[in-house]
């Protein structure tokens, strides 16, 4: 797993670099260190206690950044900085969308949920769950079947698999709503975190501040 991460975030950084992406936007590379972070913290707690469920969610965390993120710009650089002189852009924009739709419901939602223990804090959190899974299904529906797919530059490329009629995942009311719930969730997912750090004691309370630190 940390082989593929690897090689995923030397291509990441090569196309970056000739896309111009981290001119643009500086933040790119602090989202390197996080998702790096993800995925070492995951390799690690796999490699020692391998029925951990945080170790394979973290790992599933740093893997779908170091597959999605390359397909991105990988898409951008052949739609844009160099048009029509390589292929699958439309595919790596497709998978970009949709795995970007995973990836940020595991890391933004799930991980403070589950964090340190790998359970949720009680029986009571379990709706917060079904409905993470369930919008975070419908908006992948959304992005894969859309007309167009939005590249990391905010620009469009034509979905070959996109229905007309389908709504647009960022701009219609149906997006708009998955949107604010999804923030809406995230914020739900802090609040659990905090109460668990006010109910843990010992080692959890320590992981539970490790996390808060590298929260930030």
């Amino acid at each position: 797993m940390l082989a593929v991460f690897a090689v995923g975030m030397v291509l990441l950084v090569a196309v970056a670099v000739a896309n111009g992406s981290f001119e643009r936007d500086p933040g790119i590379a602090g989202l390197l260190l996080a998702f790096a972070g993800f995925m070492a913290v995951g390799a690690l707690i796999v490699a020692r206690r391998p029925r951990h469920p945080i170790g394979w969610l973290f790992s599933a965390i740093g893997l779908l950044a170091a597959t999605a993120a390359p397909a991105g710009e990988y898409a951008l650089y052949a739609h844009v900085t160099r048009p029509g002189r390589w292929p699958l852009a439309a595919a790596a924009a497709w998978y970009w969308v949709v795995a970007a739709q995973l990836l940020f419901g595991l890391a933004l939602i799930f991980s403070p949920l589950l964090f340190p223990t790998g359970r949720l804090l009680s029986h009571r959190w379990r709706p917060v769950v079904w409905l993470t899974a369930a919008s975070g299904a419908v908006s992948m529906v959304l992005s894969a079947l859309s007309p167009s797919l939005e590249l990391t530059d905010g620009s469009a490329i034509r979905n070959p698999i996109g229905i007309a009629w389908m709504p647009h995942p960022y701009e219609s009311a149906l997006g708009r709503l998955l949107n604010d719930l999804f923030f809406l969730l995230m914020a739900v997912a802090v609040v659990s975190l905090v109460v668990r750090f006010r109910r843990a004691r010992g080692e959890e309370r320590q992981q539970l501040k490790w996390f808060a630190y590298g929260g930030p």
